[in-house]
Parts: structure tokens; sequence; C-alpha cells
């Protein structure tokens, strides 16, 4: 029950946007808000939506990169989110495992991060992604042309100066090789670490959510970074240390929404970060943007390399150590949070790790080698997107499971017994939802409600 008379008051919310008990949380200024009011205080949302949705928070980058993505927006309709997490993958890909933040003396962290943009088919995901890493895409190009002329240099010397001088390496900060085999070799070459992008990724999914997938057990050791180690002498795969892989690419809601529901024992798929996509397909203007402002984003990710210090790790400035603090205890009560389901209370736990390198990034794209309280505060804003996306996204897995039902005590078969069956069950769903929902059209919706009232 909340004890301060003087809290900000904020609305209940009026759809599934947080499934909680009314538990109260001590805030830093000593008021006792519930952690749903701690999220939307200060916020403002339309609470006669039916369905609450809530902006990636471009904040968290640069201003000129917030112009960017908004340029993005209204010149080829690219989803905000969708590109606001790429460009933190490109970001995270682009660190790698050379700079490090250290919570504890016994917890430290790269910023590897996985993103599963969540989205149907058509609606220009790919090349929302690939806007964002097309830097990387860039820098790879020139790095490969570099490989070939030290290799062929390499190829034209001797027997005896070839074996003095060390054959070249391919440098890289992308691949799309999905094998544990090939990415410890590559692994192996880019010390750095890697961003692994897969336009589809139903078949790395897939693999990554079986139990008696040999993958199984890298994965799960990689995602807090480590190392692996080769089993046998004369293994194949090397032995890698100080592993940093981040991961993106998209999946269609209903493939996630079968993972999710036969493979939770692993833990996979609590460790992604999911992003819904915009399912419109927009149609086209003849704006664009200007080679200026692509000019000045490739710049951007280039010049975060150079700032770049010998330093291990990142330094936590005054009060910002502090804020995490407020931070993680306030996501440790969500877990707890019988209010919740068993799969969003894991799924917590897993952005509790997410945290910090989320600090990390902001700290470093906002041109400082030293974490301060408003990073600690933007990257808790980040937090609450991702917990608000994957309610959503997962919400929505439950609610297709309960219209799924309705189907099946119905015996509706075709498309118009099974709008009758919704229109019947699921009064407040409207035509074009009903329409959707059974991929029909709104007309065949309305012929079924007439046949409904027929005598």
């Amino acid at each position: 029950m909340n004890t301060n008379s003087e809290e900000t008051k904020v609305p209940e919310l009026k759809s599934n946007y947080l499934k909680m008990k009314r538990k109260p949380v001590l805030t830093k200024n000593g008021h006792y808000v519930t952690m749903s009011e701690l999220i939307l205080v200060d916020k403002e949302y339309d609470y006669e939506k039916t369905e609450n949705t809530i902006d990636f928070p471009i904040s968290i980058f640069p201003k000129h990169i917030q112009d960017y993505i908004n340029k993005l927006h209204a010149t080829l309709k690219y989803d905000i989110s969708v590109t606001s997490a790429s460009i933190l993958f490109a970001v995270a890909t682009a660190v790698g495992n050379q700079k490090k933040i250290q919570v504890k003396l016994k917890w430290e962290t790269n910023p590897n991060l996985w993103i599963a943009v969540v989205g149907r088919k058509g609606t220009a995901k790919s090349h929302m992604m690939k806007a964002a890493i097309d830097p990387l895409i860039k820098a790879d190009k020139v790095s490969n042309e570099a490989y070939k002329n030290d290799l062929k240099i390499w190829n034209s010397l001797n027997v005896e100066e070839r074996a003095a001088k060390e054959a070249p390496t391919k440098k890289k900060f992308l691949t799309n090789d999905v094998t544990v085999e090939g990415l410890l070799k590559t692994l192996e070459r880019n010390p750095k670490g890697l961003g692994l992008f897969k336009d589809e990724l139903r078949g790395f999914f897939e693999d990554m959510t079986r139990y008696s997938s040999n993958s199984i057990g890298f994965w799960l050791s990689v995602f807090n970074g480590g190392s692996w180690e080769k089993e046998r002498v004369n293994a194949e795969t090397p032995s890698v240390d100080d592993i940093c892989i981040s991961i993106l690419g998209s999946i269609q809601p209903g493939v996630l929404n079968k993972l999710a529901s036969n493979n939770t024992e692993n833990g996979m798929i609590d460790r992604w970060l999911y992003v819904p996509s915009n399912n419109k397909i927009c149609s086209k203007t003849l704006e664009d943007i200007t080679e200026e402002e692509e000019h000045s984003y490739d710049v951007f990710i280039n010049d975060i390399l150079k700032r770049l210090d010998d330093e291990r790790f990142i330094k936590w400035g005054n009060n910002a150590k502090d804020e995490w603090l407020l931070s993680s205890n306030n996501l440790t009560t969500l877990i707890d949070d019988d209010g919740f389901s068993i799969q969003l209370q894991e799924y917590f736990s897993k952005l509790d790790a997410y945290l910090p390198r989320f600090i990390l990034l902001i700290a470093l794209m906002n041109g400082s080698n030293t974490v301060e309280v408003t990073h600690v505060k933007k990257a808790m804003d980040l937090v609450i997107y991702f917990i608000m996306s994957a309610n959503n996204i997962f919400t929505g897995f439950e609610n297709t499971t309960t219209i799924q039902s309705i189907f099946d005590s119905s015996k509706a078969k075709n498309k118009q017994d099974k709008a009758k069956a919704l229109l019947t069950h699921m009064p407040n769903m409207t035509k074009k939802e009903i329409a959707k929902e059974i991929g029909c059209t709104v007309d065949t919706v309305y012929k079924a409600e007439e046949k409904l009232h027929k005598p």
C-alpha cells in the first residue's frame, strides 16, 4: 500500500500491460511507489488505447543519431524501434570485448547483445537492420581487400620466407556462420569479438533450443562471455578466450510462439531482447536521407572505436553505482513478484544481466569513458522498453492460445466459422482484428455476422 500522500499518482493501466500485484518499492527519494508506477512516473501514455505500446527510448543516443533515426523513419518509413535496436547491435559489435564494465570484483561483462526483431514477412525488416550495420559491412569490405592483398604478397614469398613470416588473417566485424566450429575459427582470428547477423533466425533458434543440439552448451556459456576449451588435443575447433558475440536477426511471431511454448527449460528464449516490428507496409515517398547524414552515421560508429582507451574497464562516476543498485533492486522486485508469469520472471533476471551492458554502451555512445548517473537512468529506460515489449509479445501468445481454444470448442474449421466464433466469444475484438487473426477479409467477417443474426 502507498504510504506517501505526496507521491505522484499514476492511473491504472487499462490493458494487460504489466500483470503484477501492487507491491511497494522504496524509491531513492524515500517515496513508496509500485513498480508499475515507478516505470510510468514522468512518462505519458495513452491509457485509452486497446493495445498499449512503448516507443524505443532513442534518447539513449546522441542528438545527431536521434535525428538520423527519425529521418530514416520520415523518408523510408523505417520502424524506429527496429532501426534503434539494430544501431545498438552495431555499437555492441564494434566495441566487442575491447571495453568492459565491472559491477563487482567477480562480476564483469562485455556488451554482447542478442536481439530478435519480431514481425511478419514483407515489412522491410532486413533493410532496416542492414542500414544500421552498414558501417560494419563497409569496414569488412575494406578489411577483406587488405587481406587479399596481404595474402597475395605472402604467397609470392619463397618457402623459407613464408616459414619465417606468419600468414595474414582476415579481420572482420560481422559473420553469418552459426556453426560452433565456424564461429570458433573466426573468433580465433578476431579475438575482439564478432557480430552475428542472420536475416532469418528461425533455423538458428530451432537449433539453439534443442537439448540434443551440440551447440547448446556453447551458447549457454558464451552469453556471459567466458572461454571455450576444445575437448580433445586433435579437435578441429580451437580454444578461444574472452568470447564476445552479439546477435541480430528477425523472426516471425508464430515461429517464436511455437519455440517459446516448446523450449522453456533450457533458458535460451529468456536470453534475447525482443523488438516488435511495425507490421504495416507503409507507402513510399520521394524524400531521402542525404549523403552527409549517411556519412555522419558512419563517423559515429568509427569514432566510438577511436575513443576506446587502453583501460580494460569503463570507470564509474560519482553516484553512478548507487543509481545502478537502485535500478537493479527494482528489477529484483519484479523477478520475485508472483503477479508475473514464471516465464516473464525468468526473463527479468536476464534483463538484470543486460543492465550493465546497456550502461557501458550508452556511456561510450555519448562520448564518455566514465559512467554517469544519466547513463544508468537511460539504461533503465531501455530495460523498461524491453520489459514491456516482451510482455506485449508473450501476452499476445497467450491470447493466441485463448483464441485457438475458442476455435477448438466451437469446432470452427473454415474462416467463416472462426469469424462467427470470435464474434460470439470475443465481443471486444474489432472486425479488422478478427480478419487479421484468421487471415480473411473484413467483408468475410461482416458476412459471418449477418449469418449469426439470421433467425
